[in-house]
């Protein structure tokens, strides 16, 4: 009954892996992630802004990035969730 019970695990450790399930690269990952997320403007946030003002708005950005594009969004619904 010894052997019977490490036979389980042998056979699992010996199946291959579905092509479609080998780990992905954190380039991969990272290019699937970007291709998810929609970058905005200024002008297009302040139209969104104007045509929904009850949508709640979430800033993701890097400190570094909020520095660069001039500051975090000051409108209310708006939420700053630092990405570090």
């Amino acid at each position: 009954m010894k052997d019977a019970a490490f036979a389980l695990p042998l056979a699992l450790l010996a199946a291959p892996i579905p092509a479609d399930e080998v780990l992905k690269s954190g380039r991969d990952l990272l290019r699937e992630a970007e291709a998810q997320i929609t970058h905005i403007d200024t002008p297009t946030l302040q139209q969104h802004l104007k045509e929904e003002p009850s949508l709640v708005r979430v800033d993701v950005r890097t400190p570094n990035e909020v520095g660069r594009m001039g500051g975090t969004i000051d409108a209310p619904g708006s939420k700053a969730i630092p990405f570090s």
